[in-house]
C-alpha cells in the first residue's frame, strides 16, 4: 500500500512571523505539496532581510497568486517550464524584454495589460493567428 507523500506543517504549525507573511496564501496552504510548503516558508525566513519595496513585491506577487484560479495557476505552471525549456539565447531575450516592461511607467503597464493580445503561437487548423513571425522575445 502507498504511503501518503509529506505534506509538511499545517499552517498551524507554522511560527506566527510564518503565517503573517503567508497571510495572502493562507486559503491554500493544505492544498501545497511539501515542495512548494518549504518554498514560501523559505521566502517567509528572509523576508524581514529584505527592502521594503522587495517586501512589497512579495507581498503583491503572492496575493496576485491568491487570486489566480487553480487551472490559472497550472498554466503559469507550464508557461514557466515552457521558458526554462527555451534556449540560453531565447531565454535572455525574454528576461530583456521583460526588464523593459518592468521599467515601463505604471500607466503604460496597466494600458499595455488591458490592450487585446495578439498570440504569436499558430493557432491549430491554421487561421489569421497563423502569420509568419517572431518567437517568444522575437522581433
Amino acid at each position: 500500500m502507498a504511503q501518503p507523500l509529506p505534506r509538511g506543517p499545517s499552517w498551524n504549525e507554522l511560527s506566527n512571523q510564518e503565517k503573517q507573511v503567508l497571510a495572502p496564501i493562507s486559503p491554500d496552504w493544505e492544498n501545497l505539496d511539501l515542495m512548494r510548503r518549504n518554498k514560501w516558508r523559505a521566502i517567509a525566513r528572509r523576508y524581514p532581510e529584505l527592502s521594503p519595496p522587495e517586501q512589497e513585491r512579495i507581498r503583491d506577487r503572492m496575493q496576485g497568486w491568491s487570486r489566480l484560479s487553480s487551472q490559472e495557476r497550472q498554466a503559469a505552471r507550464e508557461r514557466f517550464k515552457g521558458i526554462n525549456q527555451l534556449p540560453p539565447d531565447q531565454r535572455r531575450e525574454l528576461t530583456n524584454k521583460w526588464m523593459e516592461y518592468q521599467s515601463l511607467p505604471q500607466e503604460k503597464r496597466q494600458e499595455l495589460r488591458q490592450a487585446p493580445s495578439i498570440s504569436r503561437r499558430p493557432q491549430p487548423g491554421g487561421g489569421p493567428g497563423n502569420r509568419p513571425g517572431p518567437g517568444p522575445g522575437g522581433r
